[in-house]
């Protein structure tokens, strides 16, 4: 295809974060057999970056990337704010609820995106809630590890992670733990960690309940009570008073973590 044919890409209004479906989905679908998830997805987003969209070479830049979501009726808090790296659940400005998995995804060649066009008023993914999702697309590969031993210590507390999902459906304004752990490294049998933990709430401070800090934080104080580790500090923090200091040194810890190592070894 040639570079003149590749502009019509971006005549045709294909930008990061437009929302296909219905006819226009099946014609995108059109002509090619996929996965059966991929069909019976409601709609298509697409993640490519503009620069990509628009790259003059096919050679470079072969294939556009689509999340296959599907469409429900009410957000569980566990997958809100990119909470679990598996699924994702994202409310749309036009009131719609969409989920996103993240092994749930479609390539194509970017050359068929010449062939069709959008309109103008398309709907689409505004930049700070594409941000969001693109954040935990990338969660997949690059959230920070823990060490084996401290893993298996946390798994340790009975029903810990049943009880953090009860926590987050109790609280979603609950958006992210952060950990900052003592040391870093595996330890000995007779040794323990040293755990400092913020507990990030979505909302501004003047906006929100400030009581409901002390109650979530008499929760988490509670389960955090585990031989082998100090918890030396905890925090509530809305997301205004988390500093840039901190969000350098603490590490974003999700309950999947008590669970990805075992399954990692089946």
């Amino acid at each position: 295809m040639s570079e003149q044919n590749l502009n019509k890409i971006q005549d045709n209004n294909w930008k990061q974060g437009v929302i296909i479906e219905n006819d226009l989905k099946d014609q995108l679908l059109s002509s090619s057999e996929f996965f059966s998830y991929i069909k019976d997805s409601d709609v298509l987003v697409l993640y490519s970056q503009d620069c990509d969209l628009i790259n003059p070479s096919l050679d470079k830049e072969p294939f556009a990337e689509f999340f296959c979501a599907k469409k429900i009726g009410s957000i569980e808090s566990n997958f809100a704010f990119g909470k679990n790296p598996r699924k994702l659940h994202q409310r749309m400005p036009t009131g719609i609820i969409l989920e996103f998995d993240i092994n749930r995804r479609l390539t194509i060649e970017r050359s068929r995106l010449a062939d069709i066009r959008l309109e103008i008023q398309n709907p689409s993914i505004p930049r700070d809630q594409m941000d969001i999702i693109l954040d935990w697309y990338s969660k997949k590969y690059t959230r920070p590890a823990f060490p084996d031993t401290f893993n298996k210590i946390l798994k340790t507390k009975r029903n810990i992670d049943q009880k953090l999902t009860h926590l987050n459906n109790e609280f979603p304004c609950i958006k992210r733990l952060f950990f900052l752990l003592d040391p870093e490294e595996e330890i000995a049998p007779t040794e323990k960690y040293k755990l400092k933990v913020i507990i990030l709430l979505s909302g501004l401070s003047l906006e929100s309940d400030e009581t409901v800090k002390d109650t979530i934080h008499h929760k988490f104080e509670a389960l955090f009570q585990i031989e082998r580790i100090a918890l030396e500090e905890m925090y509530c923090l809305f997301e205004d008073e988390m500093t840039l200091y901190e969000l350098g040194i603490y590490k974003v810890w999700d309950k999947e973590y008590i669970t990805l190592r075992s399954e990692c070894q089946e």
